[in-house]
């Protein structure tokens, strides 16, 4: 921690996975920089809401991806940026420039509006595109077209694109214009019904989507296919809401069902969706839809599909068992949202668990701390 730093020549700083926080940053910029290789990340203290305030950072030490913040109340912000997409679903690398930028204030995942700018130089990446968009990650409903997006400027060795008034964070990506990311569920339940199962989803925005495989079960974890639903849009390539349905009715009238969704590109990749139980009487239980980022850094965010109102409590427990983190958790029906942290945790692989009171059934994710 230092309140002013000044950086000199090419002064390159690798953080590893050790974070550095600042008030006042001088002589920064394209040969001086932070390189956020690891889980670490720059910080920095009461960033002026006057005027934009950037983050000198980038991937490695040949690439300056820099962030340029302006918010509208004063706070901490911290900012890395890592090469590549591990931890999210698939993208279309033929569109995404592979970077995700980890922009995080001080409030959580969420604050009041602030202009947020992304850097890139092309030289560096091989990008000569000057249409793009920015798109923030976020669940249940993964990569979505960041607010207020506006048209990209700089020059060809200083590229940028900005997003004014986002009030979510993080993590962000700059994709071409009409090239959304992967397919983004917005939805996926389902209910019984006079004798079979009906699953009902949608999707957000589709890129080169050639459908989906619907996959069924009897205990939650041996899925067998039995049926696939092409694509309502023609070519694969939707920015619009798309709603699909498929009826099950093969089934035994007393007995639970399980049922995922493999989507699939035309490209050959594939990604399934959370899986959902239907019981005989109709009602869908309780769902842990996603848990993001995985890895994990500093904090997780967990979405939670309730089919009611629901008090219970949460746990966290290490490879070995050993219980590490715990706390209540207060769900409303419908799609829900427990952002933890878990920046205290050693890294190592873990378990999020979750019960509702009144219940014995226990609902788990596992996810990864770097």
């Amino acid at each position: 921690t230092a309140t002013t730093m000044t950086l000199t020549g090419s002064a390159r700083i690798l953080l590893g996975n050790a974070n550095v926080t600042v008030t006042t940053l001088n002589g920064s910029g394209s040969g001086s920089y932070f390189v956020t290789n690891g889980s670490g990340a720059l910080s920095r203290k009461s960033v002026s809401t006057g005027a934009a305030t950037v983050f000198p950072v980038g991937a490695s030490i040949t690439s300056y991806t820099p962030v340029s913040l302006t918010p509208s109340t004063l706070q901490d912000w911290s900012v890395r940026v890592q090469a590549g997409f591990s931890g999210y679903p698939t993208v279309n690398v033929s569109s995404a420039l592979p970077r995700v930028w980890h922009v995080t204030p001080a409030a959580g995942s969420s604050t009041t509006a602030t202009d947020v700018q992304l850097g890139y130089d092309e030289a560096d990446l091989g990008w000569n595109f000057t249409s793009l968009e920015i798109y923030h990650y976020g669940p249940p409903n993964g990569w979505a077209l960041a607010q207020g997006n506006t048209a990209p400027g700089g020059t060809s060795n200083a590229r940028t694109v900005m997003v004014n008034g986002q009030t979510s964070f993080s993590p962000f990506a700059i994709t071409k214009v009409g090239s959304p990311l992967p397919v983004n569920f917005l939805s996926f339940s389902g209910k019984h019904l006079t004798g079979r199962n009906l699953l009902s989803w949608a999707t957000a925005q589709e890129s080169d989507n050639q459908g989906f495989s619907v996959e069924r079960s009897t205990d939650g974890r041996s899925f067998a296919a039995i049926g696939f639903v092409q694509s309502l849009d023609p070519s694969g390539n939707s920015s619009q809401v798309l709603r699909y349905g498929f009826s099950d009715g093969a089934i035994e009238s007393r007995a639970p069902y399980f049922y995922r969704l493999r989507q699939q590109d035309r490209t050959g990749h594939s990604r399934y969706s959370t899986v959902i139980r239907i019981d005989p009487a109709g009602a869908v239980s309780l769902q842990i839809q996603g848990l993001f980022p995985n890895p994990a850094v500093s904090d997780i965010r967990v979405a939670i599909q309730s089919p009611a109102d629901l008090s219970g409590r949460y746990s966290i427990v290490n490879a070995a068992g050993v219980l590490v983190k715990e706390g209540p958790a207060s769900l409303g029906a419908g799609a829900n949202t427990l952002p933890l942290q878990v920046s205290d945790l050693p890294a190592g692989q873990y378990f999020f668990r979750l019960t509702a009171a009144g219940s014995t059934e226990t609902w788990s994710s596992r996810f990864i701390k770097n």
